[in-house]
């Protein structure tokens, strides 16, 4: 609590009229929390962008693959 009083504190000091104390998740402690500061719920848009690794789905497809071959050829699991 005394990190987010210190941060509070200097963004009024430099004039900051409004801080983002991230998302509360519908988490009534933590909206609480938040609200002890002057915090004030906001509704906003947000967009996510998902990368996937080229490796991963590599060792995916590879690791499928060999399944498959297994199950195809009758081979023995170790």
């Amino acid at each position: 609590m005394l990190l987010n009083t210190a941060i509070v504190e200097d963004a009024c000091r430099s004039g900051i009229t409004a801080l983002d104390l991230g998302e509360s998740g519908g988490v009534a402690a933590l909206i609480d929390y938040k609200e002890r500061f002057g915090a004030a719920p906001v509704t906003y848009d947000k967009y996510r962008s998902e990368t996937l690794s080229f490796s991963s789905l590599e060792k995916r497809t590879t690791a499928i693959l060999k399944t498959a071959e297994r199950l195809l050829t009758g081979e023995k699991w170790a």
